[in-house]
């Protein structure tokens, strides 16, 4: 399973579509299957791998979150030790440079780029990446459908540079050559968001307590402000941040179903008729 996914054969999405809501594969995969994925998030921060372990994390059009998947992938891949880096990049809000009154996300990998990581990209302001489009944070028919509603709207200005970047970021094979490193690790920061939404999903106490204690996600004030960011932010990273407030900082104890309050009681027992008097 793991060597077709880190291969750069076209078999990626396949797998992907085998295994999404298919409730008898996900529930047979093996704890060493994920267990896999760590020394290849090790060896190579691709997107891809967290894609696949995002849908081992719930099932079905409810989404049912799966916690036997969820906490193996915490157990197996998440945690790290001393001597182990996070699979996670870093991500801070800081204001813009054209304008102090709006944030904008800053990310950064202390990863050394010879071992996969993205330490030579840098710092990455988000707000310098929305000019070129959000493609390297989209799937192959949606990024299709999306640019070409872009060209249309603007009449198809530099047509041949965006269908080139539309075929490529959705594609597996090719894909890491045709974005730049700042933009892949806007992909991988945004995967990883999502990853950490479908761990969290039916209240798994265990991995969103693990994901706040150890700052892997931003604090609760942190995910409302970028959120409150539409106009510098674009909107797959507000899609991903919304889904993590949800399963993160919302749908979790203790904000669990209550009984609803009782309006009427009934004081006594009525006597139907021609039935004898109780005895008291």
């Amino acid at each position: 399973l793991q060597q077709y996914l880190g291969s750069d054969m076209g078999v990626t999405h396949t797998l992907l579509d085998l295994f999404r809501d298919n409730r008898d594969l996900l529930l047979g995969v093996k704890s060493s299957q994920i267990k896999a994925f760590k020394p290849l998030l090790a060896a190579s921060r691709k997107s891809r791998y967290l894609d696949f372990l995002t849908i081992l994390c719930t099932c079905g059009k409810d989404q049912e979150p799966l916690p036997r998947n969820q906490n193996t992938i915490l157990k197996h891949v998440v945690r790290a030790t001393q001597s182990e880096s996070s699979i996670f990049v870093r991500a801070a809000l800081v204001p813009t440079r054209s304008d102090p009154s709006k944030y904008t996300l800053e990310l950064w990998d202390e990863r050394d780029p010879s071992t996969g990581g993205f330490e030579g990209v840098g710092r990455v302001d988000c707000a310098d990446l929305i000019a070129r489009g959000d493609a390297c944070l989209q799937h192959g028919a949606e990024v299709y459908q999306n640019k070409l509603e872009r060209l249309e709207e603007n009449k198809r200005h530099q047509r041949a540079r965006s269908i080139s970047r539309i075929t490529s970021a959705g594609d597996p094979k090719g894909s890491s050559s045709v974005l730049t490193l700042a933009e892949r690790l806007l992909r991988y920061h945004v995967r990883s968001i999502h990853l950490a939404a479908a761990m969290c999903a039916g209240r798994n106490l265990r991995a969103s307590d693990y994901f706040i204690r150890n700052g892997l996600v931003p604090p609760f004030p942190v995910v409302v402000r970028i959120l409150e960011q539409r106009t510098t932010l674009p909107e797959p990273i507000l899609d991903a941040y919304a889904i993590l407030l949800h399963h993160l900082y919302i749908n979790r104890e203790p904000m669990c179903a209550q009984e609803p309050i009782r309006l009427t009681r009934i004081w006594s027992r009525l006597r139907m008729p021609g039935e004898a008097d109780a005895a008291v």
